[in-house]
C-alpha cells in the first residue's frame, strides 16, 4: 500500500517514535498465538469530528486466497475508489503505483496483536520515500491505523481512528471480495462471533444444564454468525460441557459488540420458555462486565422482545438484532 501525506514538522517527534517501534521489532515475529485478520474483518469508518458519517469514506476489509494477506476495499458514495492488499508474510513485496516504485513488507507483532508496516518507495520527483506503520485494535475493539513518512528530511504521520459502520450503510455498499456481499463480511469473524458465542453459551449453562432448546439455540447462533474454525469449536465444546462467564473476553469488545453480546444474553435466557433466577444474575453480571448501563441494557432486551414477538421458535434473527442495535448505537451505546 503505497502511502501520500501531507508532511508536518508537528508530527515528527510522534513519526520518530512511530519509526523505532515499527523498526524495532523487524524479526520478532516468532510467538505461539495464531496470526489471524479476524478482528479486522468487516467495514469500518473513520471517525472524523468535522466531517458527517454519511460523506465520509467505507473501508471494508476482507479476506483473500492467500491467509496471510487481505484486501482494504476505501468505497464512497456506492464507488469502490482504492484497492490494497496488505500481506503480513513478513516478506518484501515489489509495488508499482501512481507513478511510485519500490517495496512494501507487513509483519506480526511478537504477540501477533498488531501488525507492523515498512516500505520504501521512489516516485517521479525522485525522492524516496521511507514508510512505517502500525495496525492494531485497541482496548475498546477499534482499529487504528497509524503511518509515518519520512522524505527529504522531513517528516509526517497520520493516524486514522475506525470504528463498526453501521449495518444500515453497509447494506447499501456494493458487493466486494469477489462478488461476496458485505453484509457477510461485517456480521462474520471474531469481533461479533467469539465473545458473545461464549456469552450466551454461559448464560445457558447458568442453572447447571444445557436444556434441548438452548443447545439448537446455539446450533442456531454457530450457524447465523457463520463461525468457523476455533469460534465453532468452542461453541461443540460449549454442547458438551459447562462454560462460565471467565471464558469471555469482555475488554477488546467495541460498543456494538457489547451491545450485541448483551442482547444475544437476554434471548439465551428466555429461548426455553423463563429466565431462571440464575440465568438473571448471571446476565447481571455480564452486564456489568460490558460496562453497560440500566438503561442500555433495557433497550437492548426490549430489542430482542420485539423480535421475538413475531418470531416462530427456532427462527430468532441474529442479524436483524445486530442491525437493530447499529441503527439505534448513538441512543443506546452511551448512555
Amino acid at each position: 500500500m503505497i502511502i501520500r501525506m501531507n508532511f508536518t514538522r508537528r508530527a515528527a517527534l510522534l513519526s520518530s517514535a512511530l519509526l523505532f517501534t515499527a523498526a524495532s521489532m523487524t524479526g520478532a515475529q516468532t510467538s505461539a498465538a495464531t496470526p489471524s485478520w479476524d478482528a479486522w474483518i468487516g467495514c469500518w469508518k473513520p471517525t472524523l469530528a468535522a466531517t458527517p458519517a454519511s460523506t465520509s469514506p467505507t473501508v471494508c476489509v476482507s479476506r483473500t486466497a492467500v491467509s496471510s494477506a487481505v484486501e482494504i476495499a476505501t468505497i464512497q458514495n456506492g464507488t469502490v475508489l482504492t484497492r490494497d492488499t496488505i500481506d503480513a508474510s513478513g516478506q518484501q513485496r515489489a509495488v508499482s503505483s501512481q507513478g511510485c516504485t519500490g517495496w512494501e513488507l507487513a509483519r506480526w507483532s511478537a504477540d501477533v496483536r498488531r501488525v507492523y508496516l515498512q516500505s520504501e518507495v521512489t516516485c517521479a520527483d525522485k525522492i524516496k520515500r521511507v514508510g512505517t506503520g502500525i495496525l492494531a485494535i485497541s482496548p475498546s475493539g477499534d482499529w487504528l491505523d497509524i503511518h509515518g513518512v519520512t522524505a527529504s528530511g522531513n517528516s509526517g504521520v497520520r493516524v486514522t481512528h475506525y470504528t463498526d459502520a453501521p449495518l444500515s450503510l453497509i447494506d447499501s455498499l456494493p458487493a466486494i471480495a469477489g462478488g461476496r456481499a458485505t453484509r457477510q463480511i461485517a456480521t462474520s469473524g471474531a469481533r461479533t462471533a467469539a465473545g458473545s458465542a461464549l456469552a450466551i453459551s454461559a448464560i445457558a449453562w447458568a442453572d447447571g444444564s444445557l436444556d434441548p432448546r438452548e443447545a439448537e439455540a446455539l446450533r442456531q447462533a454457530a450457524r447465523q454468525l457463520q463461525m468457523q474454525g476455533e469460534d465453532l469449536v468452542s461453541i461443540e465444546r460449549a454442547l458438551a460441557s459447562v462454560v462460565t462467564l471467565e471464558e469471555v473476553e469482555t475488554v477488546r469488545m467495541n460498543r456494538l459488540t457489547r451491545l450485541f453480546t448483551y442482547a444475544t444474553a437476554c434471548w439465551m435466557a428466555e429461548v426455553d420458555g423463563q429466565q431462571s433466577e440464575a440465568e438473571g444474575a448471571m446476565l447481571a453480571l455480564l452486564g456489568d462486565r460490558l460496562g453497560l448501563s440500566a438503561i442500555a441494557r433495557e433497550r437492548a432486551h426490549s430489542a430482542v422482545r420485539s423480535i421475538a414477538a413475531r418470531t416462530a421458535p427456532g427462527g430468532f434473527d441474529l442479524l436483524e438484532l445486530r442491525s437493530r442495535l447499529s441503527a439505534g448505537l448513538s441512543q443506546i451505546g452511551d448512555e
